[in-house]
């Protein structure tokens, strides 16, 4: 069979099946942009050409044919033009995106890895770095060619999920482009190492390129942007404007098919990679590595660690930070080796790189456990303590519903004189009516919510009518008015039988229970509303008097659980002892309640038979648990990148430590003790460069440093000074001249001690206060300082506060105090000024001060 051939079945074969088959072990959200199979089209097309290109065009077009299902029905329902019209935009989301970004990576590639002078994919670290930025440019170029011919109905379908606004498609090109970028590198990347580091016979064409690849490079980048920014420009329009879509893929399509001009024949072997062990090792380890990684994703992935991955949001979280930052890690990793492959301290830098890198991870996993069960008994007892807070919450209204009916039956049984004067007299039996219901309509109307009141009396003695029945409209509930009230016809009892619990138990049931009693939610016969009753059985003597009762609105109950918040998402909701739903944001009334995996529900009993339920959303339950467990990804791959960077620089050091100890032996017989040693070591390497670090150590005293002051001495000046002299751009300074006053005359009285503790005082002062500049004695008494930085920026501030400082010092000898006075004089470095006539001028400088101070005093010499 032609390689050809072979290859294009391979190609469209490994595109269906990674694309219809990841999401059967893989956690993506349920968008079409959104899948595992976009690294393959670029690797393919570098892999084997043109011919991979159309493989993975009919690859794209089979593992969508599902949405070419509908197809006959749009031509039966819209005609031909909607038909052809749908299947072009169809064909551009579905297949045509995986052949661009198949065939550009081909045509780019030789524009960023090809000249005559190198081979198509060498060892290097660059070829790294180059496959990134040609995985950002397809990429990039693909989303914005999705976002311009996706099917209206997704593209509105992802907005929706993201929330942002419907007129424009940045935020979907963005999601495409962050999704397949950081999966292109994260599954791309070492595939393409290990092909190049095995010598894999790369697809070379007859022609590629012309000599000048950065200019055409160039061009190629600058054409996407050109293209990219023009739909940058349009995007508000995008969705009504369809031939803007074709326009620009048509000129995306015919981009890629330009001519290319060939290449000279001595350039397109493929120079032989000579295999080193350490290359193998390096291999292998890196491979360990990824496949490491690899399976920490997915276990991250498969077993819910990180919670809701299939929601949009949260899946660019993790691809942002988790994919994003173990593609830098892998990068790292892979220039490391490259960089260093031919080094000895390749392996220790890589055990290193190891060693950190599984450290990290095993800290941060027992650092999540810890934090994950701590998180997790929190979430449980702040649920928890929601659901008591607004348990506690409606009990409260509750309470208040009972000590007005206990204060109506307090009242009914305060105005019944004789239980037989009420069975017997049938006049003072509706006075005795009259006077209660006055008051009971005193108490009801100051009920939040009472929607009814009632006294009936034992049929018995005053037939099933007998008693009284006052209710009022809903929307009156919650106003406090008496008027609100009208009477309204009891209930004939006799027209129900007892057992008839729906219409009539809210008075058989107090009765047969002796006692105060909460009737679950039923629907009033009378008005057709729905309420809850509390009813109090009335007895005289164990005598059955009646009932009184109140029925609240349910709707007030409704509006006092809406106001309960959980979380910023979460909601409250009643169902009855029987598992129907009484009020639930997502179910109607009356229907079964069943129980939400994508919330954390808990329900509370409450005293009037009725449970009241906590639900919150399990991804806002789990957002804090998923930002700590990304942070952390995050920071254990960054210490990772950190480390291999560290290891790198310290492998650096070591690789030429003999050359360094050679260089600064060099340095040090030519009197420059100014030297960088390799660090030390524990071997006899490390012993010599200790010994020769001690030695230049002592040198430096002995030489460099003067013995009073501990400042830098007139040997150290003189080599600042060459040193000024011989950078002819050295500009940006000043030189201070200092001079001790009257140390002559202290040392000729007080003696030379008292000299030596006044040179002391006046070297800590020049010191201190010019302390990011080099300070030298090159005298007896005298002292330069060359400022530069900070210093010299800053130098009549600091000449300011050293004039405070010598003015204020004192010194102590001998039980004696003395006053310091330090003259001194400051000139500026300058173009065409060499480093003497600076200094020169700081010193008269120095002595016009330094008269100034003797004429203040009135010395006169």
């Amino acid at each position: 069979m032609n390689s050809n051939v072979l290859r294009f079945f391979l190609s469209a074969t490994l595109y269906y099946v990674v694309h219809s088959y990841t999401g059967y072990f893989l956690v993506f959200p349920d968008y079409s942009i959104i899948g595992m199979s976009g690294f393959l089209p670029p690797l393919l097309g570098i892999m084997w050409g043109p011919v991979a290109a159309f493989g993975s065009l009919v690859g794209a077009l089979l593992s969508e044919i599902s949405e070419w299902y509908v197809m006959p029905q749009i031509l039966q329902e819209k005609g031909v033009a909607a038909f052809m019209w749908q299947g072009t935009l169809l064909f551009c989301n579905c297949g045509l995106w995986a052949f661009i970004a198949a065939y550009m990576p081909w045509r780019l590639g030789y524009s960023l890895f090809i000249n005559p002078e190198k081979p198509l994919f060498a060892l290097r670290p660059d070829v790294i770095v180059k496959f990134v930025w040609l995985m950002f440019i397809t990429m990039l170029t693909t989303s914005l060619f999705l976002g311009m011919t996706t099917d209206e109905a997704d593209a509105l379908r992802l907005i929706e999920g993201l929330k942002i606004n419907l007129d424009t498609m940045n935020e979907y090109v963005l999601t495409c482009f962050l999704n397949d970028f950081g999966i292109a590198v994260f599954c791309g990347l070492m595939w393409f190492f290990l092909l190049m580091s095995y010598d894999y016979p790369f697809h070379r064409p007859k022609s590629v390129v012309s000599a000048q690849p950065k200019l055409q490079c160039a061009f190629d980048v600058l054409f996407i942007i050109t293209i990219a920014s023009a739909i940058v420009l349009c995007q508000p329009q995008m969705v009504e404007y369809e031939k803007t879509r074709l326009f620009t893929g048509l000129l995306l399509s015919l981009y890629m098919f330009r001519p290319m001009s060939p290449i000279p024949k001595e350039s397109t072997k493929h120079e032989k990679i000579i295999q080193h062990e350490d290359i193998i090792i390096s291999r292998k380890i890196a491979m360990l590595f990824y496949v490491f990684i690899f399976i920490v994703f997915l276990i991250m992935d498969v077993s819910g660690v990180i919670y809701g991955l299939k929601d949009i949001n949260i899946w660019r979280q993790f691809n942002a930070e988790c994919i994003t930052m173990i593609n830098l890690a892998l990068i790292a990793l892979l220039c490391m080796l490259l960089r260093y492959h031919h080094s000895i301290m390749t392996n220790i830098v890589l055990l290193e790189v190891l060693t950190v890198f599984i450290s990290a991870f095993a800290l941060g996993g027992v650092g999540f456990v810890i934090m994950d069960r701590v998180m997790a008994r929190n979430i449980e007892n702040s649920t928890s303590e929601m659901s008591i807070i607004c348990r506690e919450r409606l009990e409260r209204t509750f309470d208040s519903i009972q000590v007005s009916v206990n204060d109506i039956r307090d009242l009914a049984l305060a105005e019944l004189e004789s239980y037989e004067l009420l069975k017997n007299d049938a006049r003072w039996r509706q006075n005795y009516l009259n006077r209660t219901e006055h008051l009971f309509k005193a108490i009801a109307s100051n009920t939040n919510g009472s929607v009814a009141f009632y006294l009936r009396l034992s049929p018995e003695f005053a037939g099933s009518l007998g008693g009284f029945s006052w209710g009022r409209n809903k929307e009156d509930s919650e106003k406090n008015s008496a008027n609100s009230f009208y009477r309204r016809q009891p209930i004939d009892l006799s027209k129900y039988d007892p057992a008839d619990i729906e219409n009539v138990g809210w008075y058989y049931i107090p009765v047969s229970r002796h006692n105060a009693t909460w009737i679950e939610p039923y629907i009033d016969p009378i008005v057709q509303n729905y309420v809850i009753s509390y009813v109090s059985p009335l007895y005289v003597e164990d005598n059955l008097v009646g009932v009184v009762g109140m029925d609240i609105d349910f709707e007030y109950l409704i509006h006092e659980v809406r106001q309960l918040a959980a979380y910023n998402y979460g909601f409250a909701y009643l169902i009855d002892r029987y598992g129907r739903v009484l009020y639930h944001k997502n179910y109607k009334q009356g229907e079964v309640f069943i129980h939400n995996p994508e919330f954390r529900e808990i329900e509370t009993y409450l005293t009037n038979g009725i449970w009241i339920g906590i639900a919150i959303p399990m991804m806002e339950v789990y957002a804090e648990r998923n930002n700590l467990l990304m942070h952390l990804v995050s920071v254990m791959l960054i210490v990772t990148v950190l480390a291999s960077f560290f290891s790198i620089y310290f492998a650096a050091r070591g690789v030429r430590p003999l050359v360094i100890l050679t260089e600064a032996a060099q340095k040090i017989a030519k009197g420059n003790l100014n030297v960088q040693l390799p660090n030390e070591s524990r071997n006899e390497l490390g012993t010599l460069v200790k010994s020769i670090r001690e030695m230049v150590s002592k040198l430096e005293i002995y030489v460099y440093r003067d013995k009073l002051t501990g400042l830098s001495n007139t040997t150290a000046y003189a080599r600042k000074c060459n040193e000024i002299a011989e950078q002819s751009d050295y500009l940006n300074y000043a030189v201070v001249v200092f001079d001790v006053n009257f140390l002559k005359k202290i040392n000729d009285t007080y003696g030379h001690e008292a000299g030596n503790e006044l040179i002391r005082c006046a070297a800590s002062i020049i010191s201190k206060t010019f302390a990011e500049s080099p300070v030298f004695r090159i005298g007896g008494d005298e002292f330069v300082a060359i400022l530069e930085g900070r210093d010299y920026e800053q130098r009549n501030e600091l000449l300011e506060l050293f004039d405070e400082a010598v003015a204020e010092k004192h010194f102590t000898v001998q039980d004696k105090t003395f006053n310091l006075s330090v003259a001194r004089g400051i000139s500026i470095g300058r173009k065409d000024v060499d480093y003497a006539s600076v200094f020169q001028e700081a010193d008269e400088a120095m002595y016009v001060h330094k008269t100034a101070i003797k004429k203040k005093l009135g010395i006169q010499r």
